[in-house]
């Protein structure tokens, strides 16, 4: 390999101080313009906005690079070289999705005028749900991306370059973080416009040397090359499958998707339109960036063309000069430009600019978006501008940090080409789809856009996860003509196709694994459609009138005042409100509108804080309806992005402390009374001016500033007459504050308002006095003792309100429904039935009412066709009796305890019992209750007398449960108590499983021993004719075939008799190899066939380290003759005791079935010794047929097997020889093969005759 000059590392240090510099150089730019007096910018705004007043070109070479990062400029050429020209039209799609943005998303993100996307969905949707979900899934993303774009350049570089992988992945976070944090968005975009000069230098460098190379023989040449490998004609595949790699037609209908999620509806490009000074501009950039961005991309993949000619005839990935195809970029432009000194720094300078282009971009954009959706609505109105922009700075320098850090966890991720086209794909989908249905589909609301977002990103996440497992693509590659002569003398392993078409994926594979990647976008849009336009259209949701509605869709001119969730036309519009304006509300502008919304605010959040809701509700209102109530104190008690922060303009000098109560309580009184004046902006309430040219920035800068502070642009007019109440102002002065009465006593807050007027309802007196009460905090009057006629509560001699005394006696002392009806608990007191329980007829009193409440047997028995009475009857009857002779008195109290307060009282002694009352009354929920405490006692030794009585209550869930007990510990339930007491049903039941882990002999006995026990119930002798009569069929399924010679002929001698004459002949003959089976005796092994089982091992020598853990280690195999396989022997940790997860399976090599599968776990010492890991059930392997065993292991790394053996022959003089075939199984992702990897060893035992 070619050495680096200096003077190439010289410009690539270069290029990484240049960053620094220009970064550094905007930061001081920018103090400056903040210390300026005449600055009427905020700090915020020109940290993240850039002061929305960015020139164009930088903007417009900002887009250019950030979307073009080093993952591209290594994969592409990679690609193209590999693959073929497919993914060129990709990047040439750009154009339409281009002018989608500018049509339809622009217009309405841009005139939102806000720093953050997801803003959008506030307004859309009235709910943070979806915004802080997005806004989620948006960050995670891009934490992954920019670390896979710190991490490939770094790793491809440092193949060439004499740097650790370590320095350089350092080297690239560090340094995007500290020019993205000291700079802000002006950083980030004028240091992009030098990376962009950067990037095409080095790009036109490499086209110029590579094209002038003798080895390429020009561009006539190099398109001969690409045609004739069949790399050109790909470009025209137009097959519509989706599981296949590419095509035309999942190029356009995907490629459109992808680039509208990164140009349409992304933070980081609408972040950059927001910073330019109309909209007619930001258009225009996107127009003017479409043309540059095709050309730059497809030079870029031309790249992978002349590098196929350059490599034609002696293949670098053959000849093992680069291992991965990431690498190959930078081999060929060393190759080509080290005999220019300075020219292969350049080409790495290129590198190095398109990752700290990608990298900057991101961490400001994750900054913006943290700060907007997660902490803007709590903090904002505590914070002054230079501590907002200080909190920015810390979280641009933490998400830069992070990415660098999780940039060395990126290495398994594998080429970084696929990885970057699967997440982009699998998030571009739902991404574009929200904001589709959002726009498009008025109707949809926020239940339609949640589930439909939910679905389609957890659908997209499986068939991502599937790809990535299986790899369907791996054997796809185009030919090159390597050869003995073109790479002179270099040794060469040639690439093999695969004998399937790999265009189309391993068919041995799933079809959701082989769905082409570029089609992600496509499929994840499809699904999020699919999903929400029905459910928008069968559960309409009016989150906004039809108005506001239209503003946030296709179409519409103008975003809406975000205080309008109800609708306009149930407002009562009286007076000077048109009077002053002089047009009608339909007319009325967006401030004008918040500015009428507004004056409802104070009555609306008042009412509905703390108590005040119910005696409102119950209130007199004539013009307020409950749902104007409901909805204009969920707009002011919402977040909204901030919306409603700052809509009140003015201060009140502050009310003298000399001001009494009463005072403060007859101004409350007459302001709800008589019309109140309001003004002031919320912060998207836009004139039509400003949506159309946005106006002048430093003035909007201004009014934001001070609207944000709770002032106003414009002062006070005189002649306002009253000032709102100083003991309610609180409320709206400060949105942060608790919106609660009691809130009221810790503010001395006051504004004044000033607006149109509009007449306010009239609000009872005694809600007043409420306010006046919490405000001083007196004792208020509950609920109950508030008298409606009058308006007014009981006082004290001091005339607070006072807590009335309740004369019902033990109701007071209880403050909730369940202690309520926990005091009822059997007490007479209102008791109109008793239960007369057990054989000493305990009598236990109970109440109707809620006995049927909790159970529908009790219900029928005293409102139904049960009863005893005519419930019509006017006479007044008597309390009832029931007697319950077969219910012991625990378990009724228990029962009926349950249902007046749902507290169990159910132990080991009284469970059986409680179980069946709760069966006779069908309270199921108890019925669950007692399921689940009889599986928390579930042991060996009572295995068998549960399951017993699982069966008679009929609960086949618990009986299962109980013979997986029994199948794990058979031994131990055998000799406990309980299995002498089971029937003839559950016997059989247990000698049929092929899961006891027992020898057949132990077997055997205990079931001799069960009939045993049945002779002495009876009172019989136990002969062997007898024991014979009472087990009947069961002795059939007692597997002797599986006995030894000498443990068969022990049982005829200790239990003669017990088999027929004819039966134990036939047996014989089949231990001596006459019969190869016994009529009526199966001689299937059951599991863990203790001295029965056999291993093979296939490796001659183990080794340290495997490390490839949570994927399959898979290996193809195939035998001569019947066998049963039992499990696998696995290979342990190499770091001492460990525990291991492991899923082993068994599959069909011909249809891919899965015959048996166990997901279980395993620990391991530390040593070189093999672990056992079993099937449930002993898995039927036929002769000559081909098998899958695969082991995936969760852990740590783990030793492993070399020098494998393809054929292993396992001799037995009393089984006969069985002859082991192995090969190697396609669609293994961890390497192990037929010599080296994982299960060693296969655990099986030999079908007899087989």
């Amino acid at each position: 390999m070619p050495e680096i000059s200096d003077v190439d590392y010289a410009v690539f240090a270069g290029s990484l101080l240049l960053s620094i510099g220009t970064g550094s150089y905007h930061a001081i730019k920018s103090k400056m313009l903040l210390n300026d007096p005449k600055n009427r910018v905020s700090a915020k705004d020109e940290y993240l906005m850039g002061g929305r007043k960015m020139p164009s070109l930088p903007v417009a070479l900002s887009l250019l690079t950030s979307f073009l990062s080093g993952i591209l400029m290594l994969g592409v050429p990679a690609e193209m070289y590999n693959r073929g020209a497919q993914i060129w039209l990709n990047f040439a799609i750009g154009a339409i999705s281009s002018i989608i943005t500018a049509i339809v998303f622009l217009p309405i993100f841009y005139k939102m005028n806000s720093t953050c996307l997801h803003e959008y969905f506030i307004l859309r949707f009235n709910s943070p749900v979806i915004r802080q979900m997005f806004s989620f899934l948006f960050i995670a993303f891009s934490l992954i991306y920019m670390a896979v774009v710190i991490y490939a350049p770094a790793v491809a570089l440092s193949s060439v370059l004499d740097i650790n992988k370590t320095y350089l992945i350092l080297t690239f976070g560090l340094t995007a973080t500290i020019y993205t944090t000291i700079g802000g968005l002006k950083a980030v975009v004028w240091t992009d416009s030098l990376q962009a000069v950067m990037m095409y230098g080095g790009v036109a460098a490499l086209i110029y040397k590579g094209l002038s190379h003798e080895r390429v023989g020009g561009i006539g040449r190099v398109w001969q090359i690409a045609s004739e490998s069949g790399r050109i004609s790909e470009l025209w595949r137009m097959d519509w499958e989706p599981a296949q790699y590419n095509s035309l037609w999942i190029n356009i209908y995907s490629g459109i998707i992808t680039w509208l999620a990164a140009f349409g509806v992304n933070q980081l490009a609408i972040q950059r339109y927001n910073s330019l000074p109309s909209i007619d501009t930001a258009k225009r950039i996107i127009y003017y960036t479409t043309v540059p961005f095709i050309i730059l991309c497809s030079i870029v993949a031309f790249v992978g063309f002349i590098a196929l000619a350059y490599y034609y005839n002696c293949n670098p990935l053959e000849t093992g000069e680069i291992s991965d195809n990431d690498h190959l970029t930078i081999l060929f432009a060393l190759e080509v430009l080290h005999s220019t000194p300075g020219l292969f720094g350049v080409y790495a300078a290129s590198i190095l600019s398109a990752t700290l282009s990608t990298l900057s971009s991101g961490i400001n954009s994750m900054a913006a978006a943290i700060y907007e959706d997660f902490l803007k609505s709590k903090y904002e109105s505590r914070l002054t501008d230079n501590q907002v922009t200080l909190l920015s700075k810390c979280m641009v320098l933490f998400f830069g940090t992070f990415s660098t850090g999780l940039a060395f966890a990126a290495e398994p991720l594998g080429g970084i080409l696929r990885v970057c086209i699967s997440i982009m794909g699998a998030l571009s989908g739902p991404f574009v789809g929200i904001f589709v249905l959002a726009i498009f589909f008025p109707r949809a609301g926020f239940w339609a856009t949640f589930i439909s977002f939910i679905a389609s990103n957890v659908s997209m996440t499986l068939i991502c996860i599937c790809n990535y497992v299986s790899d369907p693509f791996r054997d796809l590659f185009l030919p090159t003509n390597t050869s003995i002569h073109g790479c002179e003398g270099k040794n060469f392993t040639l690439r093999i196709p695969p004998n399937y078409d790999a265009h189309y994926g391993d068919p041995m594979t799933p079809y959701i694994a082989r769905l082409s990647t570029y089609s992600y976008a496509g499929i994840g849009f499809i699904i999020m459609l699919a999903i929400g336009v029905p459910i928008a259209y069968l559960y309409k949701e009016k989150d906004y009138d039809e108005e506001a509605i239209k503003y946030l869709t296709f179409g519409g001119r103008r975003i809406p005042c975000p205080q309008l969730p109800i609708h306009e036309s149930e407002v009562p519009l009286t007076g000077k409100n048109e009077k002053d304006t002089g047009k009608p509300f339909d007319q009325l502008t967006s401030i004008e509108r918040t500015d009428h919304f507004c004056v409802w605010s104070p009555f609306a959040i008042a009412v509905f804080s703390g108590s005040l809701a119910s005696e409102f509700i119950n209130a007199p209102r004539p013009e307020l309806t409950q749902r104007q109530a409901r909805g204009l104190a969920r707009a002011h008690g919402s977040d909204f992005g901030g919306a409603s922060r700052g809509s009140f303009s003015g201060r009140a000098a502050p009310t003298s402390s000399s001001q009494g109560s009463d005072a403060r309580a007859e101004n409350s009184r007459r302001s709800f009374q008589r019309p109140n004046r309001l003004a002031g902006s919320s912060r998207h309430g836009f004139s039509d001016d400003d949506l159309g040219t946005r106006g002048d920035a430093q003035d909007r800068s201004r009014i934001r500033r001070q609207n944000d502070r709770g002032g106003s642009a414009a002062p006070v007019r005189p002649g306002d007459r009253d000032q709102p109440p100083e003991d309610i102002s609180p409320l709206w002065a400060d949105q942060d504050r608790p919106r609660n009465a009691a809130a009221l006593s810790r503010s001395n807050d006051s504004s004044t308002y000033d607006s149109d007027i509009v007449d306010t309802p009239y609000c009872p007196p005694w809600i007043m006095n409420r306010i006046e009460a919490e405000r001083t905090n007196a004792v208020v009057v509950p609920f109950a003792n508030v008298s409606l006629d009058d308006e007014k509560p009981a006082n004290d001699a001091q005339g607070k309100p006072v807590r009335a005394t309740n004369c019902l006696g033990w109701q007071s002392t209880k403050a909730t429904l369940k202690d309520r009806l926990s005091y009822m608990f059997c007490n007479e007191f209102l008791a109109d039935v008793y239960f007369l329980v057990g054989s000493n007829r305990d009598r236990i009193p109970a109440h109707k009412f809620i006995l049927s409440t909790g159970s529908v047997v009790f219900c029928n028995m005293f409102n139904g066709h049960f009863m005893e009475h005519d419930p019509s009857s006017a006479q007044e009857m008597p309390a009832q009796e029931i007697e319950l002779p077969d219910v012991e008195t625990d378990a009724m109290r228990a029962l009926l305890k349950f249902l007046y307060t749902d507290e169990l009282h159910i132990n080991a002694e009284n469970v059986m019992c409680v179980f069946y009352a709760a069966k006779k009354y069908a309270v199921t929920t108890l019925e669950d209750e007692c399921v689940k405490f009889l599986n928390m006692s579930l042991r060996p030794d009572n295995a068998f007398l549960l399951v017993s009585q699982a069966r008679l209550f009929d609960e086949p869930e618990l009986v299962e449960r109980c013979f997986e007990v029994i199948d794990v510990h058979t031994a131990d339930t055998l000799d406990a108590d309980g299995f002498l007491d089971i029937d003839f049903t559950t016997l059989s039941e247990c000698l049929v499983r092929n899961t006891l882990r027992i020898t057949e002999i132990q077997l055997f006995r205990a079931v001799v021993r069960w009939a045993r026990s049945q002779c002495q119930k009876k009172g019989e002798e136990p002969t062997g004719t007898k024991l014979r009569e009472i087990l009947g069929g069961a002795i059939n399924l007692i597997r002797f075939p599986l006995m030894t010679m000498e443990e068969f002929a022990d049982c005829i001698v200790e239990f003669p008799q017990i088999l027929t004459s004819d039966e134990a002949v036939q047996i014989f003959l089949f231990f001596s190899g006459k019969l190869t089976e016994v009529p009526n005796f199966s001689d299937r092994p059951r599991c863990c066939m203790i001295g029965k089982e056999v291993v093979v091992n296939r490796f001659q020598r183990i080794e340290g380290r495997w490390g490839y853990s949570g994927t399959p280690d898979r290996i193809k195999f195939s035998v001569d003759r019947h066998i049963y396989i039992l499990g696998f022997g696995l290979h342990g940790s190499m770091h001492g005791s460990s525990e291991y997860q492991v899923l082993i399976e068994i599959t069909s090599g011909a249809t891919g079935e899965i015959l048996a599968q166990n997901d279980t776990s395993f620990k391991s010492d530390g040593s070189t010794n093999t672990f056992r890991v079993l099937f449930k059930e002993p898995v039927l392997i036929l002769p000559n047929t081909t098998f899958i065993a695969s082991a995936c292991l969760q852990g740590p790394d783990s030793h492993y097997g070399t020098k494998g053996l393809r054929r292993i022959v396992h001799r037995s003089p009393t089984h006969g020889d069985v002859t082991f075939q192995f090969t190697y199984a396609a669609g293994n992702n961890n390497g192990t093969s037929v010599d080296d990897g994982q299960i060693p060893e296969i655990i099986f035992c030999v079908k007899r005759h087989g």
